[in-house]
């Protein structure tokens, strides 16, 4: 049999108690103990009683059990017919809301406490006896007892520890907060942190208390990497903005809106992850060939205006495209792009102040927003999902991308938020 836990907080044990202590105690002792504790009060628990609590006083015999003050108040709460103190008071039957909410925090719960104790109360439920979940469960008797009975006089609340005494904490909420800051401004270790805490904020903690903290957060321990990308947030929410009114304006038929770039498609498809033996590696047949450059424009009325080229795009394609783009919409039309080279070429800002007389409109987004321009959202969707996963020769590769282009709307949609 499992060896006896160390404390259980739910319900005091009884049986040795008295020989751990070295005492022996008769019945003639315990009533006198009684005389001399009048501010406890005593039940007999061999009668049933409709009151219940959960002793904790170490004194005990076989008829009696003193009772501390603290749960007086306990006992004349509890409702006719709930549990007794005697131990002949072993029947449990749950809800089935109870029942569900048991299973889910036995098998979702972050605390192994809980989740163990709810299982011994599911265990009962099913009508095992306390002996048929100690050999399941692997732990003692006394324990189980403790699970059921704090269960039946607290409910849900008696899965859960009782507070309990101990040092004041040393990382107050103040501090935690000064952690997240600190890690958010700079690659700090936990021991670096530590370090800082005792020199600017005068507490003394170790290194595990740290790493418990930021995790508490919701903070973890990862690699972190370089990148030249720093956006303006600012920037970024203001042209969000901006382009939420240019939507509205659109449906009302003011002006067209449309969101330009431009992708490679090469005859090699992307990288992507794969299900894979172990020890094997997925393979994938590349070719090697040219790349087919595509020019789309997303109006905003749900239409897909492309142009497809087998060499590289230029600016004077660009501007010869824009020019298209504006005729075949037909009014105003102001269209949101990227900063590329290409964009701003100084060869095509006479064509550009020309189209611009015509009522073309070009907004450029602020550096890394590449979420504000939807047409990217097209790209991903054609090589990673649309287009499958292998190598084409330069045919099969524009008679795919033909196809995804002129289904666009019908077999291939897309939904933005």
């Amino acid at each position: 049999m499992p060896s006896k836990p160390s404390a259980c907080r739910e319900r005091p044990r009884f049986g040795k108690v008295h020989e751990r202590l070295g005492m022996q105690i008769t019945q003639a002792r315990v009533e006198g103990a009684l005389q001399a504790a009048p501010t406890h009060q005593v039940q007999d628990i061999d009668e049933p009683t409709t009151r219940t609590t959960a002793p904790i006083h170490p004194i005990s015999s076989k008829r009696f059990r003193i009772i501390h003050p603290t749960y007086a108040g306990i006992l004349a709460t509890q409702p006719p017919g709930s549990l007794a103190l005697s131990r002949k008071a072993k029947t449990l039957t749950l809800t089935d809301k109870e029942r569900g909410q048991l299973t889910q925090i036995e098998e979702r719960s972050s605390d192994w406490r809980e989740r163990r104790r709810a299982q011994t109360v599911l265990l009962l439920d099913q009508g095992l006896s306390i002996d048929a979940v100690v050999t399941q469960q692997k732990i003692h008797q006394e324990t189980v007892a403790c699970h059921r009975d704090a269960w039946l006089v607290r409910g849900f609340a008696g899965l859960r520890d009782l507070p309990r005494s101990g040092a004041p904490r040393k990382l107050s909420e103040a501090h935690k907060q000064v952690l997240c800051a600190w890690v958010q401004g700079e690659a700090y270790t936990a021991p670096q942190l530590r370090s800082r805490l005792s020199e600017e904020q005068g507490v003394q903690v170790s290194v595990w208390l740290v790493q418990s903290a930021l995790k508490e957060k919701g903070y973890v321990w990862k690699r972190s990497r370089h990148s030249l990308k720093i956006r303006d947030e600012a920037t970024f929410r203001e042209v969000q903005a901006e382009i939420e009114e240019w939507v509205e304006k659109s449906k009302l038929g003011e002006r067209a809106l449309a969101y330009l770039d431009e992708a490679g498609f090469a005859q090699a498809q992307p990288n992507r992850s794969a299900w894979t033996e172990k020890g094997k590696v997925h393979l994938m047949p590349a070719e090697r060939g040219k790349r087919l450059n595509v020019l789309a424009a997303l109006i905003s009325r749900g239409e897909l205006f492309t142009a497809k080229f087998w060499e590289t795009t230029t600016a004077a394609l660009l501007g010869g495209f824009l020019g298209l783009l504006l005729e075949s919409v037909g009014r105003p039309l102001t269209v949101i792009l990227d900063n590329a080279s290409i964009h701003k070429a100084k060869e095509i800002q006479p064509l550009l102040a020309l189209l611009k007389q015509k009522g073309l409109t070009l907004h450029f987004l602020p550096p890394d927003s590449p979420e504000l321009n939807r047409v990217e959202k097209l790209w991903h969707k054609m090589k990673y999902e649309w287009m499958a996963f292998k190598a084409r020769n330069a045919a099969t590769l524009e008679a795919n991308v033909d196809k995804i282009l002129g289904g666009f709307g019908s077999d291939y949609r897309m939904t933005f938020c």
